[in-house]
């Protein structure tokens, strides 16, 4: 009679497990982002990105030629958190984010992409939320930033704007509209066409249309930042219509 109760137990124990698990994942609704807030990684950054053999972070992917930076609590100097090269920043939850050009005099932009974990549906309306912060140091202020969602992964060369319209977009007509160095959301909704699969984040504006504004107190912060525009991006969530909103963190 022993032996039977002490094996119920951890029997009931896991049924109750599954049932809390499962009314979780109602309740929360499924991310189609996966390590959405690059809390997931490779290797610990020890210095700023420059090489794709090199990559840190899990899932996600360099669209382009430039060099985006990976930064994480575990780092020390110009990738640490929360002071590092570019600025000053906590993450929106977790322990790390990313940090990429959005725009340069040059035309210069950084991009980066990500597989969806599951195609989207024709038809469907589909909810994103995600945050972007210029960096303190940058020389320029730009209100331009967007999401696009593909069939395909995009790809684009030398480090130079990508053609495309996105589905979710911030686009300023006063760069210095909102609180320029806080973290500020990127969020909308769109109806897919279907069968998109990647995502893609960065500037897409042409270089015309892209509002920006000189701060002169930090030209001289940092050379790489001068006539250019940086910020740290972080928390992308992506959620089908009719499901909740997913959970804040990709990190336990």
């Amino acid at each position: 009679m022993c032996m039977i109760n002490q094996v119920s137990l951890p029997l009931k124990v896991m049924m109750l497990l599954v049932a809390l698990t499962g009314f979780y994942l109602k309740t929360s609704g499924q991310n189609l982002i996966s390590n959405f807030s690059f809390e997931n990684h490779k290797l610990c950054p020890d210095d700023r990105y420059f090489g794709k053999t090199t990559w840190p972070v899990n899932d996600w992917y360099n669209v382009n030629d430039g060099t985006p930076d990976y930064y994480h609590r575990c780092s020390y100097g110009k990738v640490s958190i929360p002071s590092n090269w570019a600025g000053e920043a906590q993450p929106v939850h977790g322990n790390a984010y990313m940090g990429l050009y959005l725009w340069g005099k040059s035309d210069y932009r950084e991009y980066i992409g990500v597989e969806l974990t599951d195609s989207l549906v024709a038809g469907v309306r589909y909810y994103f939320e995600g945050y972007y912060q210029i960096a303190h140091f940058s020389h320029y202020v730009t209100g331009s930033i967007g999401i696009a969602f593909t069939k395909e992964p995009r790809y684009g060369f030398l480090a130079q704007p990508i053609n495309y319209d996105p589905q979710i977009y911030v686009r300023k007509k006063d760069a210095l509209e909102g609180n320029v160095f806080e973290w500020e959301i990127i969020e909308g909704s769109f109806v897919a066409r279907g069968g998109e699969k990647y995502l893609s984040v960065g500037n897409f504006d042409k270089g015309e249309n892209v509002a920006s504004a000189e701060i002169f107190v930090n030209a001289q912060k940092e050379f790489e930042l001068q006539n250019r525009s940086y910020a740290f991006i972080d928390h992308f969530r992506l959620w089908k219509e009719g499901t909740e909103i997913p959970a804040d963190s990709s990190f336990k």
